[in-house]
């Protein structure tokens, strides 16, 4: 299962998830689970690392119907992706083009995630 624990930079509390070497089932799980009454809380802040993950259909879906089901039920929070391929970069903006936000980015800079996580 993909590591999750909260972190903290001058302050700032965010939840960060190590998807790395995760299996498909893992992230559909995960996506699903973002959706519980105690993933977090409304406002939520998260940097989630995807290095070698490569963008697959059943886990992208599972990504989507959380989003679009946070939307619907108005949940907030941002998500800052580390490490995406060209594939999950052009998903993230598809993502964030159909729910009409700017709740997905992706950079290569921990620093520069925390910072955009931070600004929002």
């Amino acid at each position: 299962m993909p590591v999750r624990e909260w972190r903290e930079a001058d302050g700032f509390r965010y939840v960060y998830i190590d998807f790395r070497g995760a299996s498909e089932a893992e992230i559909i799980r995960s996506a699903q689970d973002s959706l519980s009454e105690d993933a977090g809380g409304p406002d939520l802040r998260v940097v989630c690392d995807v290095e070698g993950i490569h963008l697959n259909p059943r886990w992208a879906k599972a990504v989507k119907d959380a989003n679009a089901a946070g939307t619907r039920r108005d949940v907030g929070g941002h998500v800052a992706v580390l490490n995406a391929d060209k594939l999950i970069r052009a998903f993230l903006h598809a993502a964030n083009f159909r729910a009409g936000t700017q709740r997905f980015a992706a950079f290569d800079d921990l620093a520069e995630a925390v910072a955009w996580l931070r600004s929002v």
